[in-house]
């Protein structure tokens, strides 16, 4: 094994160890808890490692949105054609076998253009040609994205769409 690849295992075993201390944290003084009354906002979440993706979709249900995790690229985007009416943001991984996050984010632009994504991954510098040219794809996040930061940038991207 390579220093470069067990630094990129620390960096996402430390991201996961973020997300479960944020999701033991006591709803009641959660920041992150959506004010009473506020509209659930559906995500989709797209990540081909299954215990990131129901991690995320987790802190992300906890932030006050609705979830829909899926660990398979393709599945997601047959399912997205279906059910783009009621997404309001999708979060990808980008690095997935099959289909990475940017293919797909430039394949769900073609059904649905005004729906956000925000692709996240362990290689930024390797996509940053990638995404320029798909316009649905808001932000580009390192892996791994601790989760406030990651809810920020939901926050963000869905009020960019309201105000368009």
């Amino acid at each position: 094994m390579t220093v470069k690849y067990l630094l990129a295992i620390n960096r996402h075993i430390m991201g996961l160890i973020a997300m479960l201390k944020s999701v033991m944290t006591n709803a009641h003084t959660d920041p992150m808890l959506p004010a009473p009354g506020q509209d659930t906002q559906q995500i989709l979440i797209v990540d081909d490692d299954a215990m990131v993706g129901a991690m995320t979709g987790h802190c992300i249900k906890r932030a006050g949105f609705g979830t829909h995790v899926f660990d398979n690229p393709a599945d997601a985007l047959t399912w997205f054609a279906h059910h783009h009416r009621h997404i309001n943001l999708v979060i990808s991984d980008h690095n997935m076998p099959g289909l990475t996050g940017t293919k797909m984010a430039e394949q769900m632009a073609s059904i649905a253009p005004t729906i956000p994504v925000i692709i996240c991954s362990g290689y930024i510098a390797a996509i940053e040609e990638d995404v320029a040219d798909i316009p649905n794809i808001n932000r580009v996040m390192a892996k791994p994205t601790p989760t406030p930061d990651l809810v920020q940038a939901v926050k963000e991207a869905l009020s960019a769409v309201d105000r368009t």
